[in-house]
């Protein structure tokens, strides 16, 4: 039977960098050092997105992230954000935030097979179970420390690891083609019709005021706030389900409220809460594809007040103009994302597919039966 080791044996914990709110900054200046924070860590990889840079002298030589590292996010309002992690892939020139941890294994583990451990479904139940705190969850040193891995020779790690990682690069290959489908609508939109903020193409343009009108969701009565069968839909687009539907179609939504001018379009049978806006009606010129993709590139966001809680509204919407081609032209840009929706689906169907084996082997692995 395989030995199970506590991570205390395995790796040792390093805290992240404390700093000052007023030290931060979105971009890089002499003797700063960029941060990576919880938000970095997406799908078990580390991403160099959204950057904060703090002034080096805060950064100890340890809190530097080093190839094999497994950083953690051990403190969040969230349930979904604790626990997250991510396997450090090469020595790295980033630092990381007050609210993540690095695990740093020793010669003792593989790095490849002890990072794995960390996307397992028993760590993420383990996580469940002790962050959970009345205000703010946390992982605390002992929680880590405390968790058991199956350890079998280093040469059975190794292969472990080999063969997760090559199911994992599968996973990363489709999400790679999900993304680059997004830029194919993006593309097809402005090779047919131009940025529409910068009418780089001679077409008709009006204003939305004439092409559509807007309205608020409405607040979920308390009395139905169990989750339900319905979606519900909010400035981010899907916050949940919901027992009732608002809706029985569907709606081109626009984020009120957070998220500001973030453009989505429900499913129908469906609930759009009270910090979103939903069109209401829409103006014979105009198909309903067209219209959704064309809100969403003209970044809506460039138009939401100021104040410390950003707020979007008709009455600032409406002054924004967009073009109108003709309707045999939308028609045609219907049919072309229509064709690229139906790849996506048959992409994250197979995706899904491929999630579902990797979950399988993950389990196999740390059982001790792949």
């Amino acid at each position: 039977m395989t030995p199970r080791v506590p991570v205390r044996e395995l790796a040792i914990q390093v805290r992240g960098v404390t700093y000052k709110a007023a030290e931060a900054s979105k971009t890089p200046e002499t003797g700063t050092v960029a941060v990576v924070r919880a938000g970095n860590i997406v799908d078990g990889e580390l991403t160099n997105d959204d950057l904060v840079y703090v002034p080096a002298s805060r950064v100890a030589e340890k809190q530097w992230l080093k190839k094999g590292d497994v950083l953690i996010a051990t403190s969040s309002g969230s349930l979904d954000v604790i626990g997250k992690a991510a396997r450090v892939r090469c020595d790295e020139n980033l630092a990381f935030g007050a609210f993540c941890k690095v695990l740093r294994p020793t010669p003792y583990v593989d790095v490849g097979y002890f990072a794995h451990y960390f996307q397992t479904t028993p760590y993420r139940r383990y996580v469940a179970r002790v962050a959970e705190g009345a205000n703010i969850n946390n992982l605390r040193n002992d929680d880590l420390a405390n968790i058991q891995i199956p350890l079998p020779p280093m040469e059975e790690q190794r292969r472990i690891a080999a063969v997760l990682d090559a199911a994992d690069a599968l996973r990363a290959k489709r999400r790679e083609a999900l993304a680059k489908l997004d830029d194919l609508t993006r593309s097809v939109f402005f090779d047919m019709f131009g940025d529409p903020m910068s009418r780089a193409k001679q077409l008709d343009y009006a204003p939305l005021g004439k092409l559509l009108k807007l309205k608020s969701g409405a607040g979920l009565p308390a009395k139905a706030m169990q989750p339900g069968p319905h979606l519900v839909y909010g400035a981010n687009g899907v916050t949940g389900a919901h027992s009732e539907y608002m809706f029985e179609e569907s709606k081109i939504i626009i984020g009120r409220v957070g998220s500001c001018g973030c453009v989505h379009v429900s499913e129908p049978r469906s609930w759009i809460t009270d910090n979103a806006l939903y069109v209401s009606q829409i103006s014979p010129r105009l198909r309903s594809t067209y219209l959704a993709a064309a809100l969403e590139f003209v970044n809506l966001s460039r138009f939401a007040s100021q104040a410390a809680q950003p707020l979007i509204s008709g009455g600032r919407v409406y002054p924004v103009e967009i073009p109108v081609p003709p309707l045999d032209t939308q028609q045609l840009f219907e049919q072309r994302v229509s064709a690229i929706a139906a790849h996506r689906s048959r992409i994250e169907q197979a995706s899904a597919k491929l999630d579902d084996l990797f979950a399988s082997l993950q389990q196999r692995a740390f059982r001790g039966e792949l």
